[in-house]
């Protein structure tokens, strides 16, 4: 049975072991910029312009007017007060937290109201929930999973003066003929107030191989099926060292600047938004993390959001409930699908964007100098992309473009136009596996032996005699898909102590061979052969050296001659001052498809 990822207690929970909990749900939030008429006119008095109590403070959404004016055509709320306030009503929360299963993508836009409109014009104010959906948009090397937690403290209702429900301005637009491009087709009779806290787990690949792997450990052999109950330590070695988590957050409400200092990371300047990475190898790195975001959510979050509530959802309603006829058509089929195309090739550009980058940056030392132009050159292509798809977008939701056709013949001519990055640009490199191990067996049977882990390389050895060998101690690089070798670190088997000898191999190369010399129950000499890593080719070059700590001597020796094999492990066994059996693991580099 799996544990949970993130195990469900009461509120939320606390890390069991090595696997990782969280659980959400949430409400509603959204809005847009302010809109222009279609035609200019003149105010009598002040414009009613935004609201001041602190309830507002950190609403990272465009502020609508509870009261004011929305257009359902173009998302975009008024900045005049077309109906007169007959009064207003305080319902609700008790600043409780909400939250349910995990949730998808798609529905966390819709819980955070992220439209098209919203991602792409300039007249948006959602810098960070609009961050953190791009940051998290699965792609062919990533996958996320997305849990809200939701307060609501208060609801305030807009009521509308029946005797007389115009203002002023809104009469002035009525009998003027311009009433829906003044005050909108919707006004905003409803406003939430509360606080989101939005979190992503980001699983990133180091090729499409690791994601399909990633979805059959983690969903029991189901392949695409992808579960709140996940037992990380389950997975097998490789995949761990090639899956790393981003832990991505958005708050709206209480004080979000703190979020950065709860995941270690830099936000986006804006205190909304911030993430923190972790590698799946170091569970206890990622457990911490998850840990502290409990905490965070359980206590400080909560807290805060019930002294600076936010405005976490506004709703609206027909002027026609107001007892104002406004004749209000639907928006025509070719501008909605205009725009839903666009914002579809928007998140597939983006993803392709994520996608190339990593490529052209974690396989760097792999790539040829041809293969880094070409990428580098559909890199700047797709940027190009997205800035021509946000500029049909934005202006799509233009009133003009709207009523002289423009949105439809601009989105139709930039989504012909867009360049269709090469599909063998997103294959990476072939993935770098040892095989075929081998173990060669020589003398005496050895008393004690010292592996290098799962897809390690050895780069040093060194070890201690006592009557017998006591202590043997191994420099073990991880061999990284990028082509490169992991920084030293060192692996220790048999008694824990101080070493007579220790020989370590120059930066590049790997262990092909040993030859040891005692005396007197010591190691008075080890001696190390290695071979250079080409990290371009992912293979054993010609180019050779031998490393020697101590006394030259030899009094048993191993080297490989075959390609591409190298030393995983080493046995020894020492009787009467003498190396008298040895057992040698080696390996062979081996290149796969990585999808």
């Amino acid at each position: 049975m799996k544990s949970p990822l993130l195990k469900k207690v009461s509120l939320l929970t606390t890390i069991v072991c090595s696997t990782l909990s969280i659980s959400s749900a949430g409400g509603l939030s959204g809005g847009s910029g302010s809109f222009g008429g279609f035609e200019p006119i003149e105010l009598e008095g002040p414009i009613v312009g935004l609201p001041t109590e602190p309830d507002h403070r950190q609403s990272d959404i465009s502020t609508g007017l509870l009261g004011g004016g929305y257009d359902t055509w173009y998302d975009q709320y008024s900045s005049v007060m077309c109906l007169r306030e007959g009064g207003t009503e305080v319902t609700g929360g008790e600043g409780i937290i909400t939250f349910g299963q995990r949730i998808s993508a798609s529905e966390m836009e819709e819980r955070l109201k992220i439209n098209v409109n919203a991602s792409y014009t300039g007249d948006f104010n959602a810098g960070g929930s609009i961050d953190y959906l791009n940051e998290t948009k699965d792609s062919r090397l990533s996958l996320s999973a997305h849990f809200l937690y939701d307060i609501n403290t208060r609801n305030v209702r807009f009521i509308v003066d029946d005797e007389n429900p115009l203002t002023t301005a809104g009469q002035r637009a009525l009998n003027g003929g311009y009433f829906r491009g003044t005050c909108g087709d919707h006004f905003v009779n409803n406003r939430a107030l509360g606080g989101k806290l939005a979190i992503a787990l980001k699983f990133k690949f180091s090729s499409e191989y690791y994601k399909n792997q990633f979805n059959l450990e983690a969903s029991g052999g189901v392949p695409g099926v992808f579960d709140a109950s996940i037992d990380i330590e389950s997975f097998s070695e490789e995949l761990k060292k090639n899956t790393s988590l981003t832990i991505v957050a958005y708050q709206l409400g209480g004080s979000p600047e703190r979020l950065a200092d709860v995941l270690g990371a830099q936000n986006n300047g804006t205190g909304f938004y911030a993430a923190g990475n972790c590698r799946i190898e170091d569970i206890n790195q990622c457990n911490d993390m998850i840990t502290q975001m409990i905490n965070y959510a359980q206590n400080e979050f909560s807290n805060s959001v019930n002294s600076l509530p936010a405005i976490t959802e506004y709703a609206t309603s027909p002027y026609l409930l107001a007892g104002v006829n406004v004749d209000a058509p639907q928006l025509p089929r070719d501008i909605a699908d205009a725009r839903s195309t666009l914002r579809r090739n928007l998140d597939e550009n983006k993803s392709n964007l994520q996608d190339l980058t990593f490529i052209r940056e974690y396989y760097a030392p792999r790539l040829s100098n041809t293969k880094k132009t070409q990428l580098d050159n559909a890199i700047n292509e797709v940027e190009l992309n997205i800035e021509d798809i946000k500029y049909a977008t934005e202006t799509c939701y233009t009133p003009l473009s709207v009523t002289n056709g423009t949105c439809v013949v601009l989105s139709n001519q930039i989504n012909n136009d867009l360049y269709d990055a090469p599909s063998d640009l997103f294959i990476a490199p072939d993935r770098i596996v040892l095989r075929n191990q081998q173990m060669y067996h020589e003398g005496w049977n050895t008393t004690l032996t010292c592996q290098a882990p799962e897809g390690h390389v050895i780069s040093g050895y060194g070890g201690r005699v006592y009557k017998d060998v006591s202590t043997i101690v191994l420099e073990v690089r991880e061999l990284l898909q990028s082509g490169e070798l992991g920084p030293r670190k060192e692996k220790m088997c048999g008694t824990p102590s101080a070493l007579e000898k220790m020989v370590t191999l120059p930066e590049g190369y790997v262990m092909t061979g040993f030859a040891g010399h005692t005396k007197r129950n010591n190691f008075i000499g080890l001696t190390a052969h290695g071979r250079q890593y080409n990290s371009f080719s992912s293979n054993l070059t010609s180019n050779k050296t031998t490393q020697v700590d101590g006394s030259s001597g030899i009094e048993m020796q191993y080297n490989i001659d075959e390609p591409n094999t190298l030393v995983t492990g080493i046995g020894l066994r020492v009787y009467s001052s003498n190396i008298r059996g040895f057992d040698i693991y080696t390996s062979q580099i081996e290149l796969e498809p990585s999808n």
